[in-house]
């Protein structure tokens, strides 16, 4: 979907470096929009750490 949209590419204002980063964005974004602490996001995708959500 971000392929066709470009949504990230807007929202950062550059393309990503590679498909953690656009994991990372969407989890962010899943943490703000739920009002979900960073650490319960990050449980649910197991790739990341907090550490790269809340950059």
């Amino acid at each position: 979907m971000d392929a066709h949209t470009r949504f990230s590419g807007v929202l950062r204002s550059r393309k990503a470096r590679d498909t953690n980063e656009l994991v990372s964005l969407s989890a962010a974004l899943i943490a703000h929009g739920t009002e979900l602490d960073v650490s319960s996001v990050a449980a649910m995708i197991p790739q990341l750490d907090a550490a790269h959500i809340s950059t």
